[in-house]
């Protein structure tokens, strides 16, 4: 995308958040019209925009009316829309979703502190470093920083961070996660830790993986590049898989605020829903862990997810001082 069709996708894609909010005035409806007006090429940017936002909508629609019926996925029809796009479809969200990652950066981005950036459970943070690039973390999160004349290295030493890189060919750019490193020059990728190890996806451009210590079978020089719509998954011990499609949708969620579950089993939605709980769930019975769940919940009220849960798969809560326990009825 040359630098003058990104401008216009950022203005197509700030005139779609402007026209659905309530606020909206009936002069700066005249200025979006005016601005269609200026050629061609401006109305096929937000033609192609909303387009793609519309298909961002549908899948999201489909699982929370599946939900909120109290339909069972697992018994459930194929959905009309199937959250795992093919692969054009998987890029052309990442062009959207990085705009409106750039959208983000610019309303609530915060200067760069020395040190670590870190977040509580449920907390995010956006913080700009001094090279122009930027770090956001999801809920229970730290990187910590550190910059010189010749590196740029960051270390994400727990949780999830999604990293929009300023180019510096001269500096590399260099994340260090769960035994490997990530390294760009100019890109957006998204990195998170879990128990079991660490998964890179990348957003735009592509980016460099390699385990800090591969296993004695592989030849030390085993490394991944990754691109645009893709990812690829590593554990301490320095085993690799192979790059695979993302699923966009479901990975960069969190930074539109959203929990997306496609046919998931209810005790991987709990593990999830945990991250953003201030204190711990549980689900006692190994049969209602392996229940399927779709939905699209908003990361900010777990308390909303649960009462869904409860709701479709006729169960009841109990919380005992910071513990929540989910039993059949």
């Amino acid at each position: 995308m040359s630098p003058d069709e990104r401008r216009l996708s950022d203005e197509a894609v700030r005139w779609r958040v402007r026209l659905q909010a309530e606020d909206l005035t009936d002069e700066e409806r005249r200025s979006f019209e005016e601005w269609t007006r200026r050629s061609d090429r401006h109305r096929a940017a937000y033609a192609r925009i909303d387009s793609l936002w519309r298909d961002l909508d549908a899948p999201s629609r489909h699982v929370w009316e599946e939900v909120r019926r109290g339909v069972e996925p697992a018994d459930a029809a194929v959905p009309p829309v199937s959250l795992r796009w093919k692969r054009p479809a998987l890029i052309a969200a990442s062009v959207l979703l990085a705009v409106l990652a750039g959208l983000w950066v610019m309303d609530f981005g915060e200067p760069w502190t020395p040190g670590l950036v870190r977040t509580a459970r449920g907390e995010y943070a956006s913080r700009i470093l001094p090279d122009g690039s930027t770090v956001h973390l999801n809920t229970d999160s730290v990187v910590s920083v550190e910059f010189t004349d010749q590196k740029r290295r960051l270390v994400l030493k727990r949780g999830e961070a999604w990293f929009s890189v300023a180019s510096e060919p001269a500096r590399p750019f260099a994340v260090e996660a769960g035994g490997g490193t990530v390294r760009a020059i100019g890109t957006e990728f998204n990195v998170r830790q879990d128990h079991d190890g660490t998964t890179v996806t990348v957003i735009e451009g592509t980016v460099e993986v390699s385990p800090s210590a591969p296993p004695a079978s592989s030849p030390p020089s085993v490394r991944a590049s990754v691109g645009a719509g893709e990812q690829v998954r590593y554990s301490r011990s320095g085993g690799m898989d192979k790059v695979v499609p993302a699923d966009l949708v479901q990975v960069t969620g969190w930074r539109r605020g959203q929990l997306v579950f496609d046919l998931k089993p209810l005790g991987d939605v709990v593990e999830e829903v945990d991250r953003y709980w201030p204190g711990r769930i549980l689900v006692l019975s190994p049969d209602l862990r392996r229940h399927r769940v779709s939905g699209v919940f908003k990361t900010g009220d777990p308390d909303a997810v649960v009462h869904a849960l409860e709701t479709t798969f006729q169960m009841k809560s109990l919380k005992v001082a910071g513990l929540l326990i989910i039993l059949y009825q």
